[in-house]
């Protein structure tokens, strides 16, 4: 831990903890459209602590808290004194979540609502520092991109492997029997067991150590992570990077979690994955999965060139100068290229432990449904996928496919010179795990019968007719084209 590191938090009584989450409930720390107003906090790139503190400068309760622990300012300790009640302020530098320092109280940890849960993180500063490694991040973009594709049914037992803040596990405690929680960085355990406490969760246990060997034999029916997955040179900032080759984390994660699964349990983690030339992207992960005894699911969300990713990569994890920059950035793309390493991939993977002749299934364009819980979403695609690869035509000919509620068939039409032509016909869905899906315009009178009313099979005899083709063509490319849309959530059945 680096020598400007904050040291972790103290954990308070269970009576000091429900004191104190219900003061920041009655504060409207939790509910007040302010906190949601400052975004993310303190950005050292974006340079937002003026505005910030701009946003919270009128002397009030909620905005002393604000600044203490989201924009991460020091308050001079009278104001505090004379707005933030004395228990408050004492319970605050009893627990390390402020420290006195020039008589002013400077935060030492960040507090963000999330999900209706408190959720205790290093400093925005902090997280800034040159050097600063073993951080807790707060909340992030990959925090939430994981917590919504969490499988929505209930666990005796779970995980939430590379758990930082424990938000993963704290969440997962309302739904699972027993929750545990493991990381390599000793302060996640400190950081972890404070806000259990501080939300009044009972049933999470936290444990450091290297991945799996903290647990013993320990097997589970749920395990979430969202892992160190960041592809850069060996690193020992442990919470974005690890210091295994490229992708080679994630791939030792996936199967060393898929030992761990009980019989029908399941994996889901985000995760990074390198395209080596040479070897299709989609090759390399079904060498992860195969050994495995598991379904899979993959579904990527973003590609960049090895160039763009060290880019972004730097921008989200070094503060130096600019000869800093320009160093580490050779330093990183001299490193892909070394390893041939065309783009770097990112998104999702879902493995479920199953008997018999497992499936790999992989998604390329993965969208962003309209949709708070991606997570029923999967749900529902896992059923439907274990439906098509049991069912033969028949059995897709008696079914009554209908598009999703809220589907929209958009028409395109040019202006020109002979006036507006339709240009295409688009199908989009609010809850499709992909794009709006093209097509031409007899396929969109097709598509646009799907209501669940007729079997498909009458559907496909009436079109076959209407076009004067053979049924068997008409069958055979209807069926291939609603089979693709029900794995895609544009259909249901």
């Amino acid at each position: 831990m680096p020598d400007d590191a904050s040291p972790a938090p103290l954990q308070p009584s269970p009576e000091a903890a429900e004191q104190f989450r219900e003061f920041l409930n009655d504060s409207g720390y939790a509910s007040d459209p302010l906190i949601g107003s400052l975004g993310s906090g303190l950005s050292v790139r974006r340079r937002n602590e003026p505005l910030l503190l701009e946003r919270t400068a009128e002397p009030s309760l909620l905005h002393t808290l604000a600044r203490l622990f989201f924009v991460g300012a020091d308050i001079p300790e009278g104001v505090a004194q004379a707005i933030l009640p004395r228990w408050v302020v004492e319970f605050a530098l009893a627990h390390r979540l402020v420290k006195l320092e020039h008589g002013a109280l400077r935060p030492q940890v960040m507090i963000w609502n999330y999900e209706g849960r408190y959720i205790v993180s290093d400093t925005a500063r902090l997280v800034s520092s040159i050097g600063a490694n073993d951080l807790i991040l707060g909340i992030n973009p990959s925090t939430t991109t994981l917590y919504r594709s969490i499988l929505p049914h209930k666990a005796d037992r779970a995980l939430d492997f590379g758990s930082g803040s424990g938000v993963q596990a704290i969440l997962l405690a309302e739904r699972c029997g027993h929750v545990d929680a493991t990381d390599i960085t000793p302060r996640a355990a400190h950081f972890g067991r404070f806000n259990a406490r501080l939300n009044g969760v009972d049933n999470v246990s936290f444990h450091t150590g290297d991945r799996y060997a903290p647990l013993g034999d320990a097997k589970y029916d749920l395990i979430v992570s969202n892992p160190p997955f960041f592809v850069t040179p060996p690193s020992d900032h442990a919470h974005c990077a690890n210091p295994l080759e490229l992708d080679e984390f994630c791939r030792l994660l996936a199967r060393e979690s898929a030992e761990r699964l009980n019989p029908g349990g399941f994996f889901q983690m985000t995760c990074e994955w390198v395209e080596i030339e040479g070897e299709p992207w989609q090759e390399r992960l079904r060498t992860w999965i195969e050994p495995t005894g598991c379904d899979a699911w993959i579904l990527r969300a973003a590609s960049d060139p090895g160039e763009e990713y060290a880019h972004s990569r730097l921008v989200e994890t070094r503060w130096g100068t600019p000869q800093d920059d320009r160093d580490t950035y050779r330093e990183w793309v001299q490193y892909f290229r070394e390893r041939q390493v065309l783009q770097v991939h990112g998104g999702l993977m879902l493995m479920r432990k199953r008997e018999g002749a497992n499936w790999i299934r992989i998604d390329e364009h993965l969208a962003h449904p309209k949709v708070k819980s991606l997570g029923v979403l999967l749900e529902r695609g896992l059923a439907v996928e274990d439906w098509l690869r049991t069912q033969d035509d028949d059995a897709l000919a008696a079914a009554k496919p209908r598009l999703v509620a809220g589907s929209q068939l958009l028409h395109r039409l040019d202006l020109t010179d002979d006036g507006w032509q339709l240009h295409g016909v688009a199908l989009s869905t609010p809850t499709a795990l992909t794009a709006a899906k093209p097509f031409r315009q007899d396929v969109a009178a097709f598509v646009s019968q799907l209501t669940g009313e007729a079997p498909l099979g009458e559907l496909v005899a009436g079109l076959a007719n209407e076009v004067e083709a053979p049924v068997e063509q008409v069958r055979k490319e209807c069926f291939a084209l609603v089979r693709t849309l029900l794995r895609e959530g544009f259909l249901e059945l």
